[in-house]
């Protein structure tokens, strides 16, 4: 480790001390894979605005540029594990060194290295942390007049996220685990992330995992860790244009639980995306982390065409196709300028920047549309800041048509679309850019697929110590909560009218070296409502942030009942519950929700039904603690009247006495009759008796 860190900061700086003014402070940077100057090296200075003159190899090293406004960086596409020094005049990293050594070296087995390496007319202390989630140099330069140096070189850091970078191929879906995966970048490998089961048992394809580092980097290792379940064997691959992968590293036959690191064969590559390519043997798989380092290269070129705070315009277009020119398609059609009547204004595309930006390429991917779709010529030209134009040049050269012929005329195919490539070997300043396009004779209209504008990126790595206390990601039962936003510091989780206790909390870090806390009442087993306090403390523990999630159960309040249809029972009838309707009343504070009760939900109990006697009941209703009634009435079983009542003194009727007395017949129909049909017979016999007395 020790004579490895010598070489490879002895071979980015060679200082040298041409004088005692410290605007005379001069670093030599040489360079290259063999660590040693090259034999014949085009060495130019470098005045930067911080006070520090620079001689440098530009074989070697790209132009300086500030970084910041007292930072000088550098940067090399060598093979150099380490490509980005920093030179400042501030005493930045001061506190750092002399406070945070110590500790980091006690708590956490941080390394700290001396370098063997001499700088003349100066002390050089150098050292090496490892600290968490980030790796760098830190070495300060003290010359003898008094004036100071601080040189640092950016590392590869961790740049795998599931929230931007990082996506998987044949993720189990089944049993809400569909996006489990997400758990392969929250530092825990002990956890099954990406799963790839399947009831189907279908195995066929290679499960993939894939980071888009969204911008070229250096990358140097990516590391896989798998469950109890690791594939037949995978490889890792890497590509720069996004079609042609390439093999990084050598392919593995991984076992069960083992992390597997892929690295490049010499340093660094060179990348824009990194994927991990697994072969099964009809069986699925599962992995717990996934980790990408990486070191941006300082300046790097990003796309800014559709970026915020570019601003695209045309003078022309057909409806309003000009949006797909910034849609990152460069294969469909785009934005054309054909209208029924040929025009013949030269289309005119303007890119406006919010601030100013630093140029680097301008590049045009039209498109065959059935004929030879483009201009005959293309023009580049930007704004300075002083709103002045300036022209970079104009690209022709490609097939067009001839004369008035039509679709496919002179053997024009999509074959001879033109790209056409602005290219700056000088960067420059620019408010504005636009692009003319001069149409051909015919007046043809043209046809642009994509237009990519890209811009230096003025950012530089600066290693920091881990000072990160932002949330990452904060999940209920394995998903991430609605409206999740690391700025957001407060929660409200309103639960389910069912829930019988609150989901299982679990919170991310943005960083992973940092510490995350989860405290509170809402977070014991069963607990139903309460509050989780959610406590991120950064890796060297300068920063907290607390962020707080509160669950609001709904509670049952009271049941509301509507009796059944049939009120009137008969003495010995059954309860009969057709047409009874049951809802339970939630609250949970201000608010109120109804929910319909299932006759047949096992919580649900209908009183007894009591239908021996006659009267007014109340049967009683409980679900789940709560209760109410509702009313039926039982009714007596009818009876029927009995004979009338003799009257005293009334001797013409059979069975009356003188003294009033009362005779009475049983109560049944069959009785009245014959006693009605009795006393008819006795008066007819008397009517005839006295007929035969009266003829005698």
């Amino acid at each position: 480790m020790k004579k490895w860190t010598a070489a490879a900061l002895a071979a980015l700086t060679a200082l040298t001390l041409t004088g005692c003014s410290f605007q005379d402070v001069m670093l030599y940077l040489y360079g290259g894979d063999s660590f040693v100057t090259s034999a014949e090296p085009d060495y130019t200075t470098c005045d930067g605005d911080n006070g520090v003159t620079v001689v440098y190899d530009q074989s070697q090293w790209e132009q300086p540029v500030m970084a910041q406004d007292d930072t000088l960086s550098l940067t090399t596409g060598n093979q150099l594990s380490y490509t980005v020094v920093l030179l400042q005049t501030t005493d930045t990293y001061t506190d750092f060194l002399a406070q945070s050594g110590q500790e980091l070296e006690e708590t956490t087995g941080t390394v700290k290295c001396d370098f063997e390496f001499t700088v003349p007319d100066a002390a050089v202390e150098a050292v090496r942390y490892d600290c968490g989630s980030y790796q760098t140099i830190f070495a300060q330069i003290d010359y003898d007049c008094g004036e100071t140096i601080y040189v640092t070189a950016a590392t590869p850091e961790n740049v795998a996220d599931t929230a931007s970078s990082l996506t998987v191929t044949n993720q189990q879906t089944e049993y809400s685990k569909g996006d489990q995966w997400k758990k392969l970048t929250d530092g825990d490998t002990s956890a099954e992330a990406w799963v790839t089961w399947n009831s189907a048992g279908d195995y066929s394809a290679s499960p993939t995992a894939t980071i888009d580092f969204g911008s070229e980097c250096e990358l140097s290792s990516v590391t896989i860790t798998y469950g109890d379940k690791a594939p037949a064997s995978a490889k890792a691959e890497y590509t720069t244009d996004g079609e042609t992968w390439m093999q990084f590293g050598s392919d593995v036959k991984p076992a069960a639980g083992q992390t597997v690191t892929f690295k490049a064969d010499k340093g660094t590559v060179n990348a824009t995306k990194v994927r991990i390519v697994n072969t099964v043997n009809n069986d699925y798989m599962n992995a717990t982390e996934i980790q990408a380092f990486v070191t941006p290269v300082q300046g790097a070129a990003k796309n800014i065409a559709a970026a915020s705070g570019t601003n695209f315009s045309v003078n022309f277009q057909e409806g309003a196709s000009a949006s797909k020119a910034i849609d990152g398609d460069t294969t469909s059609k785009g934005w054309s300028t054909w209208a029924s009547t040929a025009s013949t204004v030269d289309p005119v595309a303007t890119f406006t920047f919010d601030e100013a930006q630093t140029i680097t390429e301008v590049k045009t991917f039209f498109y065959y549309d059935g004929r030879a779709s483009w201009p005959k010529s293309q023009t580049l030209e930007y704004q300075d800041e002083a709103g002045e134009w300036h022209g970079v040049g104009t690209k022709d050269g490609w097939k067009i048509q001839a004369g008035d012929a039509g679709s496919g005329s002179d053997g024009i195919t999509a074959a001879d679309t033109p790209t056409v490539d602005f290219v700056l070997g000088t960067p420059v300043k620019a408010k504005a850019i636009r692009l003319t396009n001069t149409l051909q004779d015919t007046k043809v209209y043209i046809n642009v697929a994509e237009i990519q504008v890209f811009a230096q990126d003025s950012t530089v790595l600066t290693p920091q110590p881990a000072s990160d206390a932002t949330l990452g990601d904060l999940r209920l039962d394995g998903e991430t909560v609605e409206g999740f936003d690391p700025a957001k510091t407060d929660y409200t989780v309103d639960l389910p009218v069912d829930a019988e206790a609150n989901p299982v909390l679990q919170a991310f870090a943005a960083d992973n070296a940092a510490t995350v806390k989860v405290t509170g009442d809402a977070v014991e087993n069963g607990k139903l409502g309460g509050k989780a306090t959610i406590t991120v403390t950064s890796a060297d523990e300068s920063e907290t942030k607390t962020y707080t999630v509160t669950f609001k159960a709904f509670t049952l309040a009271s049941l509301k009942v509507t009796g059944p249809t049939k009120t009137e029972y008969a003495i010995g009838d059954k309860l009969d519950t057709a047409g009874l309707k049951v809802t339970a009343v939630y609250q949970s504070g201000d608010k109120t929700k109804e929910v319909p009760v299932a006759l047949d939900d096992p919580q649900l109990a209908i009183g007894s039904f009591d239908s021996t006697t006659a009267g007014k009941k109340a049967i009683t209703v409980s679900y789940r603690g709560v209760t109410a009634t509702f009313n039926v009435t039982v009714k007596a079983n009818a009876v029927a009247p009995g004979p009338e009542e003799q009257k005293p003194g009334n001797t013409n009727k059979p069975g009356a006495t003188g003294n009033g007395n009362k005779n009475t017949v049983a109560n049944t129909g069959s009785n009245v009759a014959a006693i009605a049909g009795a006393v008819a017979l006795l008066a007819a016999a008397a009517g005839a008796l006295f007929m035969l007395r009266k003829r005698a």
